[in-house]
């Protein structure tokens, strides 16, 4: 009989810690995170500001995203090789606003660096592969953003 009341109790007690933790609990405002997505450059003929992601299409806007996630350090955010990581190599990132570099290189050459790094194509072994991390998409979307990156007026 003992053991029935212990079986029971542990029961009981087990069934009134479940409905407890599953409750329903108001969110406090103060600590929910929002995080908006806003990246204004400003059009100096015009004076206007423009919101950068209304001027990219869907592959470009996938682009920048992966872009801002994985080349941002070295590149930096406008692409001008000037990154946070830029100063600990040699030689330096490439320029991705350098027009004059950018145009002349083939979609199939930006694909090969981003995937095979810069040893890949006989350059800078610093340039990390990304063939195992990215697909061929993912790869295509930021060479759409690079190729991009010359048109944005900053």
């Amino acid at each position: 009989m003992k053991k029935i009341k212990n079986i029971i109790s542990i029961f009981g007690l087990g069934l009134i810690f479940f409905i407890g933790c599953n409750s329903k609990r108001e969110k406090d405002p103060s600590t929910t995170l929002r995080v908006t997505f806003k990246a204004e450059v400003s059009d100096e003929l015009n004076g206007n500001t423009i919101d950068i992601w209304k001027t990219l299409n869907y592959s470009e806007r996938q682009g920048k995203y992966l872009f801002d996630k994985y080349c941002t350090v070295c590149h930096g955010i406008k692409g001008e090789g000037d990154g946070f990581n830029s100063y600990n190599l040699n030689p330096k990132p490439q320029n991705l606003q350098d027009s004059l570099y950018i145009n002349k290189v083939s979609d199939v050459f930006l694909n090969q660096i981003i995937s095979s790094g810069g040893s890949g194509v006989n350059r800078s072994s610093q340039m990390p592969y990304y063939k195992f991390l990215l697909d061929e998409t993912e790869i295509e979307n930021i060479i759409s953003y690079i190729r991009k990156l010359n048109t944005i007026q900053e």
